[in-house]
């Protein structure tokens, strides 16, 4: 059921192959993944079991083996056993200097060498390799390197670097450790600096009255500049100063739509200082600019909202069978019953 909700099945007896362009005539789910659930028949009636057929006469027994002739008694060997040969000694560990490059092993041996081994082509040309043997990490190419001694194979070095290649294993000598740094002296204390006198406090500036314009009132509340502020309840403005020339003269844009028609303009809600470092951007780089404040527009009423609408729950779903799944696509279903083919994934 959850095949079909999702696209065309098919339908045959079993067992068959699982797949569409073998069994059925063609697949209606073509670019999707596919495999075949099976259902059982109706168990049909077994059949009678067959009669035994009757068993055939004994044959007479076959006569005892002849009884074989006792082991003869084992020789005391003639001569002693050799003696065994003492094990090899073991090859020293290689010490190369700091950045010296050792051949150290071929491939499959162990590198007995305290330094840096590298695993890479043993040969300069050709493919796997003959001829001028490699001596430098530099003519070795690709490379994997691991601390040693360790054998030299790529099964030790987590991979292999080059493939196809014949490979061996050179040594590179640890740097020598720095010197210790010799030890830093405390410097001697010096006497602390007098303190200098604190600067008299500057006077406070004088209060300035909040503006507080009325309906569509404009009013000029600021020139720019860092330390002048727009004492003004409202949304204040940031534009030209004046409508013509550069940086600007003449006649002085008196409102909001005064600037606009010369360029740009930014707005902060007030009061609030006269600068650019205040509002989001400069909208007019090079020219004089000041603030213009507005009176804030009246609350919008809110609008009513409409009620909920009832929620009615679905109807549950019907409860299928669970059928068993005997094969993806392309695979043998060996299932007696009824097998339907369709989408894999929902």
């Amino acid at each position: 059921a959850q095949m079909q909700s999702v696209g065309g099945t098919m339908q045959a007896g079993g067992p068959l192959i699982c797949d569409a362009d073998v069994t059925w005539p063609h697949n209606p789910n073509h670019g999707y993944h596919t495999h075949c659930i099976c259902q059982a028949y109706n168990p049909p009636p077994s059949p009678p079991p067959p009669p035994h057929p009757p068993a055939p006469p004994s044959a007479p027994p076959l006569p005892p083996p002849p009884q074989s002739p006792p082991p003869l008694p084992s020789k005391p060997p003639c001569f002693p056993p050799p003696p065994s040969l003492p094990p090899s000694p073991e090859a020293p560990i290689m010490l190369p200097a700091s950045g010296e490059q050792l051949l150290c092993s071929e491939y499959s041996d162990e590198c007995r060498c305290q330094g840096l081994v590298y695993l890479g082509k043993k040969y300069m040309h050709h493919k796997p390799g003959h001829g001028d043997i490699t001596t430098s990490i530099s003519q070795m190419g690709r490379v994997k390197s691991m601390p040693g001694p360790i054998t030299c194979d790529v099964n030790h070095f987590g991979g292999d670097p080059d493939k196809h290649y014949y490979k061996h294993c050179i040594c590179v000598g640890y740097a020598s450790p720095p010197p210790p740094p010799s030890p830093i002296l405390p410097p001697s204390p010096l006497p602390p600096p007098p303190v200098p006198p604190s600067p008299p406090s500057p006077p406070s500036p004088p209060h300035v009255p909040l503006l507080a314009p009325q309906g569509k009132e404009e009013l000029l509340c600021a020139d720019e500049g860092a330390a002048s502020e727009c004492s003004c309840r409202g949304m204040v403005y940031l534009g030209k100063k004046y409508k013509k020339h550069s940086p600007g003269r003449g006649t002085v844009a008196a409102t909001v739509s005064d600037m606009l028609a010369v360029g740009d303009v930014v707005w902060q809600a007030g009061p609030v200082a006269c600068s650019t470092s205040v509002f989001d951007k400069d909208p007019a780089p090079g020219y004089y600019k000041h603030c213009v404040c507005v009176a804030f527009s009246p609350p919008h009423a809110p609008m009513p909202r409409a009620p909920p609408l009832p929620f009615s729950p679905p109807p549950p779903m019907p409860s299928l069978p669970h059928l068993p799944i005997c094969a993806d696509d392309g695979e043998y279903c060996g299932c007696q019953g009824m097998i339907f083919y369709g989408r894999k994934f929902k």
